[in-house]
């Protein structure tokens, strides 16, 4: 390498194709003249699709400057408790203002409704059904609903039986079993065992552990 030449700036030139679009098709200029456009219009609708999320960005950065520019340290601890005690505060007031402000919109709205239904005829100030209607039909959820009640417990009852039953089923079949089994235990105790052997064993002292003698 030339030693003149290595403090000199590297000449960097525009990217050349390896081969002529235009003769390799006579069309290339309008294709990337519609690539070019369509890239455009594709980028200034997403500019314009996040241009609020940008400027909203914006603002709470430069509020949080201000903001950070503005504060003022605290210097002792019962400053930090009367600056949090001022700011409960404040957030207490203005959650009382949003609640007392959307209940009069609710209770706006309501109004309008109500104003606007009885202009279309929808809605009419006068009562459409009476005390004794009101009392026949709570009457008669009442009396439905004793009914369901009711029909409630019995399936319950029948359920509990049944269950009853097939426990005692199984508890007899198993008292059956055992008693059984104590039948042929006995029985061939009182063919292998001796005579002093049996006595022993009813007495209790052998207590079922011995083990039956073979002749």
């Amino acid at each position: 390498m030339n030693p003149d030449l290595q403090g000199a700036p590297r000449k960097r030139g525009g990217r050349r194709y390896q081969f002529d679009p235009v003769s390799v098709s006579a069309s290339y200029p309008l294709v990337a003249e519609h690539v070019r456009k369509r890239v455009f219009v594709d980028r200034t609708a997403l500019k314009r699709q996040h241009a609020e999320s940008v400027k909203a960005r914006r603002a709470l950065f430069e509020r949080l400057s201000q903001l950070e520019r503005e504060f003022v340290r605290p210097q002792s601890l019962d400053e930090i408790a009367l600056r949090a005690t001022s700011l409960n505060e404040q957030l207490a007031i203005q959650r009382e203002t949003e609640c007392a402000l959307r209940s009069l919109l609710c209770v706006v709205q309501k109004a309008r409704r109500a104003a606007a239904s009885e202009e279309s005829g929808l809605f009419s100030a006068k009562p459409s059904t009476t005390w004794e209607e009101q009392r026949s039909e709570r009457a008669a959820l009442e009396a439905l609903r004793e009914k369901r009640a009711t029909k409630f417990l019995s399936q319950l009852m029948v359920r509990s039986r049944a269950e009853m039953e097939r426990r005692r089923l199984v508890m007899e079949d198993a008292v059956r079993r055992k008693q059984l089994r104590d039948m042929e235990e006995h029985a061939e105790e009182q063919e292998t065992l001796l005579g002093s052997d049996r006595k022993l064993l009813a007495s209790g002292v052998y207590r079922g552990q011995m083990k039956p003698q073979t002749t």
